[in-house]
């Protein structure tokens, strides 16, 4: 580049100066040239691989790469051991597991990149004459090194996607990804797995840094130079080895050690964790055969969808009845039986529900009939205080069968639900409730 401003130059100096703006253009082609050619001697080095050395453009993903990799893990522990026992505390912490996942997610594309570029590259020869075990060893800990990279942070991302709420990435698109629903078994699997990996990639990491500090200080060879710019490329080298041995004993090293996270417990035990049956209590006239309750809170700007899994209903109720009280409904719900994405520890905490000190939460209403239709009017008691509710009702009734369902928006703080964040930047004061059941008539 610098050789062809060069010629440019040289010959521009032999035109005409015709007027300012043009030998103005020539000040720019010579300061131009000259940038060019001080970065072209800092560098020395070409762009694509040679078989004697790295280019640039595989040094600076190689950096770049180690950059990520040890500002990223270490967010990851600086989140964790952030408190969260106010909002500003529970606002620090989201916003460093926000910073992990974002960077984790430019790794995931540095990577990729990376390994496309190495795909269409010279693999540079080795170093000096290595021991037949070194270069395997090499070889392996290199293809663990590639596994990882990419791994770590697609199921960390998969992780994200899977689960609701919590620490988003900060970018523009989507927080969720095509093909991964939204199911805490397959949020908490890709966590195991997530977990899993980043050991396989600190240990890899190790391992790789130490054979370099090995070549550099004990053996004195150009390998970890020839890493950096204005490398040597005048020593002595050895051709690689083939890949595929090495690679299968990667692979294998790979799932041993999945293997291994999962004998310590690292991925759910169970493929899918099915919410309890809603029962229905001993006075009742209908018995409840299927139902879910759940609610939808805003967190950091995004919806998360929870459910309790443990509740049970006393209803009774009269279909023939055209007005008035036309029956009645009593519910008992656990409150640690909520599931809420990512947030399930802080929201049955004393933080919010505090369900071990309130375990329970009850809902019992009187069954209203009008010409507008069916409405549940009673009290809604959360953390012992009760609530004023008018709940509208949707009835299906097919003979001695009824589907029902109604949705509410109530404010959290009316029950004392999280005092100490009485902002919304961390959650919101909304809180929606449904429910959906199906019921059938006691003969």
């Amino acid at each position: 580049m610098a050789i062809f401003f060069g010629k440019f130059g040289d010959y521009a100096d032999k035109l005409p100066r015709t007027n300012a703006r043009f030998g103005h253009f020539l000040c720019e082609i010579r300061t131009f040239n000259a940038t060019a050619l001080k970065y072209e001697l800092i560098l020395d080095m070409p762009i694509s691989n040679t078989s004697n050395q790295f280019g640039s453009v595989s040094k600076i993903l190689h950096w770049l790469t180690v950059i990520l990799i040890f500002v990223t893990i270490p967010l990851a522990w600086y989140a964790a051991q952030l408190p969260n026992d106010s909002s500003e505390q529970v606002a620090k912490k989201l916003f460093a597991f926000s910073l992990h996942k974002t960077f984790g997610i430019t790794a995931l594309g540095v990577a990729i990149f990376r390994i496309l570029w190495a795909v269409t590259q010279t693999a540079p020869n080795l170093v000096g004459r290595p021991k037949h075990f070194e270069i395997s060893l090499a070889a392996i800990v290199h293809w663990l090194l590639y596994f990882s990279i990419i791994s770590v942070p697609l199921t960390g991302w998969i992780h994200h996607a899977a689960s609701t709420g919590y620490a988003p990435i900060l970018w523009p698109f989507s927080q969720n990804l095509i093909f991964v629903p939204k199911d805490p078994w397959t949020s908490e699997l890709f966590a195991g797995f997530h977990h899993v990996t980043k050991f396989i990639l600190l240990a890899a990491v190790g391992l790789h840094i130490a054979g370099a500090l090995k070549h550099h200080y004990i053996n004195k060879d150009a390998t970890l130079l020839r890493m950096l710019p204005r490398n040597p490329s005048n020593f002595p080298t050895s051709q690689r080895p083939k890949w595929i041995k090495s690679f299968s004993i990667a692979v294998a090293v790979w799932l041993a050690s999945l293997g291994v996270g999962g004998f310590f417990g690292a991925y759910p035990t169970q493929f899918s964790h099915e919410p309890e049956t809603a029962q229905t209590g001993k006075n009742s006239d209908w018995t409840v055969t299927k139902g879910d309750l759940r609610i939808s809170v805003t967190q950091g700007g995004s919806q998360i969808l929870g459910e309790f899994a443990d509740w049970t209903s006393t209803i009774s109720f009269d279909p023939d009845a055209t007005e008035g009280v036309v029956g009645a409904v009593k519910v008992e719900i656990a409150t640690s039986s909520l599931t809420l994405g990512t947030i399930t520890e802080q929201a049955i905490s004393d933080l919010f529900l505090d369900s071990k000190k309130f375990p329970t939460a009850h809902f019992q209403a009187d069954i209203i009939r009008n010409e507008a239709g069916y409405r549940a009017i009673g009290s809604l008691t959360v953390r012992d205080t009760p609530i004023d509710i008018s709940l509208p009702l949707t009835l299906l009734i097919n003979q001695n069968v009824t589907d029902a369902s109604g949705k509410i928006i109530v404010q959290r703080l009316d029950f004392g639900v999280g005092p100490t964040f009485p902002g919304e930047s961390f959650v919101g004061h909304a809180v929606e409730i449904n429910f959906s059941l199906t019921a059938t008539v006691k003969l």
